[in-house]
């Protein structure tokens, strides 16, 4: 795609972009120098005066705010993104996210729950929860969506790390070794990792 307003059909002539068109425009330009602009609100913004019932319309403006520092208009459309769609796990996600940064731990874990309700199989909605649990204290808790969320996606290094850490801390230092060790394999310059591989290292004689 090319253009915002390039929707051309196979006669050649133009017609007007639809709600799908803008949101596709608004998804091009995440990860380039654009991600988070106005002009990608633009776009989520046409897609939903277009079609006021857009959930994945209004679950992107949210990351995007949030991204952007409006934590209340992110949870806005979050909420009409879940009221348009209770069954939407991505929003569930993303927005036990954000009530996690506004001190919300409560409504975070209630939001992760359901996200894994709908879908058990989602490795981020895992991870998440288990830092949640973390956070909260609850290390026995945590250390299983951890595992989970490695054995649905095995090359997740944030997950490595995060495990390793736990591990560290109860003094598995031998399982530690190993969650840090991969970490590093799939992420070579985490900085994190190296300091605290390091220190296992140490601890250990090695």
């Amino acid at each position: 795609m090319t253009g915002f307003n390039e929707a051309v059909s196979e006669s050649g002539l133009e017609r007007a972009p639809t709600a799908e068109t803008w949101l596709r425009s608004a998804l091009s330009l995440i990860g380039t120098e654009r991600e988070n602009s106005e002009e990608e609100a633009r776009c989520y913004q046409e897609a939903l005066r277009l079609r006021t019932d857009y959930p994945e319309a209004h679950n992107n403006m949210a990351i995007l705010r949030k991204a952007q520092g409006d934590e209340a208009a992110a949870a806005q459309h979050y909420r009409e993104a879940l009221r348009l769609r209770p069954e939407y796990p991505e929003a569930h996600n993303n927005y036990a996210m954000l009530l996690e940064d506004t001190e919300r731990p409560g409504d975070a874990h209630a939001h992760y729950l359901e996200a894994l309700r709908i879908r058990p199989d989602y490795p981020e909605a895992h991870y998440n929860f288990a830092i949640l649990q973390e956070n909260q204290g609850d290390q026995a808790s945590a250390e299983p969506h951890y595992m989970e969320a490695l054995r649905l996606r095995p090359d997740y290094p944030e997950a490595h790390t995060n495990l390793a850490i736990l591990l560290h801390s109860r003094s598995d230092l031998e399982g530690a070794a190993n969650h840090y060790a991969e970490a590093l394999r799939l992420r070579p310059d985490g900085p994190e990792t190296h300091y605290n591989y390091g220190l296992l290292l140490k601890a250990r004689g090695g």
